[in-house]
């Protein structure tokens, strides 16, 4: 039986220590609840975990606090940043997220590599049921973190 999905409360603390000592540590730019948001993020990377605990923590944001986070990250400007530049961060930062979160589940287990997405489109986990999410703004920008467990348990022995 796969091991439960860390809550939301733990979630929130992981990105809130990662947005605070990657992004800034006032309070002014940690991200605070934001209101529940609709649609895709146009800037998504996701990071999967393999092992005692299997699932995807999914990091997506606004195309404005992805330059805003690349900038910070990178110390550039947000002029300077091509599209790789805005991947290479979004993915770090899905990837620190991810790292965190494993370390609250059972193991052995396994981080994969970010795979990012710029310009949009939806994000499908097939297999997976969102555990986790959490809606945040991050310089008034909409930020969304999900974590999705497998639920391969589920599906031995479905035909669907």
């Amino acid at each position: 039986m796969t091991a439960a999905a860390p809550d939301i409360d733990d979630v929130e603390q992981i990105v809130t220590e990662v947005f605070g000592s990657f992004l800034g540590g006032d309070d002014e730019s940690l991200p605070m609840r934001g209101p529940d948001t609709e649609g895709d993020s146009p800037v998504t990377a996701t990071v999967s975990i393999t092992g005692g605990w299997d699932g995807h923590v999914v990091f997506g944001c606004s195309t404005t606090a992805s330059r805003s986070a690349a900038a910070v990250l990178l110390m550039m400007g947000a002029d300077e940043l091509a599209e790789a530049d805005v991947a290479d961060a979004v993915g770090e930062l899905a990837n620190m997220i991810g790292g965190n979160i494993k370390s609250l589940l059972p193991g052995p287990s396994a981080l994969t590599l970010p795979m990012v997405s710029v310009g949009g489109g939806a994000m499908h986990m097939p297999s997976s049921t969102e555990a986790v999410r959490l809606d945040l703004l991050w310089q008034g920008e909409p930020v969304r973190v999900s974590v999705w467990a497998s639920n391969s348990d589920t599906q031995e022995g479905s035909t669907s």
